[in-house]
């Protein structure tokens, strides 16, 4: 009879136990989540906060309001018209003499 006793003690233990782990495994998983998700609502934060500059950009310089900038809407007001310049060019992947959203977008590294 103690034999058996002892067989259950140690039974309940290692259930126990194994509980133990399990909850501090899905303590461990939950934390990750949760940090991974904050990280995304940060990055989520960020690109919302670059196309709304790029917005305030557009509104400013876009005289055409056609939704891109021309290489002299880009270069109006600018202090050093040639580097502006220079850098429109660099981004103006496609060759269409227009800065798109997405062009100005990956301008900023964003």
């Amino acid at each position: 009879m103690k034999l058996k006793s002892l067989f259950t003690s140690l039974a309940i233990s290692l259930f126990a136990f194994s509980l133990v782990g399990n909850i501090q495994a899905a303590d461990n998983n939950s934390e990750a989540a949760k940090k991974k998700e904050a990280e995304r609502a940060a990055r989520k934060a960020e690109r919302e906060k670059n196309k709304a500059a790029i917005d305030e950009v557009l509104d400013a310089k876009d005289t055409n309001h056609d939704g891109s900038l021309t290489r002299d809407e880009f270069i109006a007001g600018e202090a050093n018209a040639e580097a502006a310049g220079a850098k429109f060019d660099k981004y103006n992947k496609n060759g269409d003499r227009a800065l798109s959203k997405s062009e100005i977008l990956e301008m900023t590294g964003k």
